[in-house]
């Protein structure tokens, strides 16, 4: 039989059972699944235990008892006598034990109901004897909550670290469908991760840090398939796999079991320790924390970085212009932007819909041109049209591509580093000389870059002058 089912036939508790074997009083069999597997005889040696205790006997007496190294109505009798001491707090136990005298019953043959029977006036004695003989019940749920919670967070630090460092993914414009992505890996590495630490250490970084560690009910550490059944277990039965709202009920209903001191789910064949409660460790915690908020600001500022650096080449700028428009989420479907400045359709897969904005205004996007010297990208330019009450769709493509060539080419160069003050004005500037929402000419001149938009000379003395301009960016040596 299960712990369940001895637990319900003997009306001992779990607790009572897990210490009684953790003292090696009880030896139960091993099921093929590795759980313990319960006789009758078992269950008979377990009542005679509780019995025993009951009736104030030892451990020691009751286990030289089992191993037939003593006698049990010699040590009844001596019980006897100590409880002379305790008469009036301990009569019925006393009556007990001249009761088993009187009848000279052997510990192998005496029949504990009938005894336990007895003693059922005692019930106050007999919590009082549960309580003292059992493991030491780990209760501290804020403890245990907050470990878990740092286990996930250093799941979660590392993999947002690795979305931004690795695939320059932009964590703070991450839409819905990618936040339950990420949930679902976090929830996928620790139920891969957590079992191998507590099979090989006992422990997690988390609750390493908070003195708490996890074996099996003998002390030793859980197998990987007991520790793999215990995650999953807290996963869901804890967790709610952070579903929301059935999380927190999940949670909520944890703490309160926890609270009571009930036999949490996922710890039915294991036990937690807790080592000890040493200040330092809470300052640990404090420092870790602060160490992942730093690691995926880490990631977020190597995601926004662009893929080449210092001095880049005219294909090097368009591959990173490519790459900060999708970072941004600046998009020019249904067109590419190719390696010599130049815009090029995607091919369509039969029944896309696509709205293409070229169609609708003939000069967006436009084609970049370039100046190079000796392979180094000195200049990047390209046309604007700024006509009054110009469509706000086609506002907004014009200034993500000089958004674009400013992260794409100034964002490359080392004083203009991802979320710098610096590279925020340089982004601000053309906004400063709009009117109407159009495009003014204008300069500006930091350090090595200029920037300027000027009149496009091809429209000189027509009417069309004062809506044609070209916008320059360039980087001195």
């Amino acid at each position: 039989m299960t712990i369940k089912e001895m637990e319900s036939a003997s009306g001992i508790s779990r607790a009572n059972i897990r210490y009684y074997e953790a003292e090696g009083l009880l030896h139960p069999a091993r099921g093929e699944n590795g759980y313990r597997d319960y006789s009758e005889e078992d269950l008979g040696l377990l009542m005679k235990i509780q019995l025993c205790r009951i009736l104030g006997f030892s451990l020691e007496k009751i286990r030289r008892m089992i191993g037939g190294e003593a006698d049990l109505e010699k040590t009844a009798r001596e019980r006897v006598e100590a409880i002379g001491e305790e008469r009036y707090a301990l009569q019925a136990a006393e009556r007990v034990c001249r009761q088993i005298c009187e009848d000279r019953a052997s510990f192998a043959s005496m029949d504990p109901e009938r005894y336990l029977g007895l003693l059922r006036e005692q019930e106050k004695r007999t919590e009082e004897v549960e309580l003292s003989d059992r493991l030491p019940v780990v209760r501290a749920p804020w403890r245990r909550f907050f470990a878990r919670m740092t286990d996930l967070e250093i799941l979660t630090a590392l993999w947002h670290f690795a979305l931004g460092a690795g695939f320059h993914v932009n964590l703070e414009q991450r839409a819905a469908g990618g936040r339950i992505l990420d949930i679902v890996v976090v929830m996928v590495l620790m139920l891969v991760i957590e079992p191998v630490f507590l099979h090989f250490f006992g422990t997690t970084p988390g609750k390493w840090l908070l003195g708490l560690r996890v074996t099996d009910p003998e002390g030793e550490r859980l197998t990987y398939r007991d520790a793999f059944a215990r995650t999953f277990e807290v996963l869901s039965m804890g967790l709610g796999f952070e579903i929301p709202i059935y999380s927190v009920i999940r949670l909520y209903r944890s703490y309160t079991a926890c609270d009571r001191e009930e036999t949490l789910s996922w710890e039915e064949e294991s036990e937690l320790v807790l080592k000890d409660e040493k200040p330092w460790r809470y300052a640990a915690v404090c420092v870790c924390w602060l160490a992942l908020v730093a690691l995926m600001g880490l990631g977020l500022y190597m995601g926004a970085l662009p893929k080449n650096r210092g001095e880049i080449s005219a294909a090097q700028f368009c591959e990173n212009f490519r790459g900060q428009c999708t970072y941004y989420r600046m998009d020019y479907s249904p067109y590419v932007l190719l390696d010599d400045g130049t815009w090029t359709e995607k091919e369509k897969n039969e029944g896309d819909v696509v709205i293409d904005i070229t169609e609708m205004f003939s000069n967006a996007p436009s084609a970049f041109s370039f100046r190079e010297e000796n392979g180094v990208l000195r200049e990047v330019s390209f046309r604007i049209h700024t006509e009054k009450d110009l469509p706000m769709l086609l506002q907004a493509h014009q200034g993500n591509q000089i958004a674009g060539t400013i992260l794409a080419f100034a964002g490359a160069q080392e004083e203009y580093r991802p979320f710098s003050a610096k590279r925020n004005k340089l982004l601000k500037v053309p906004e400063e000389f709009m009117s109407d929402d159009t495009y003014r000419p204008f300069g500006y001149e930091e350090g090595r870059l200029r920037m300027s938009c000027q009149r496009d000379p091809e429209y000189a003395g027509t009417e069309e002058e004062a809506y044609h301009l070209i916008f320059t960016l360039e980087i001195g040596r």
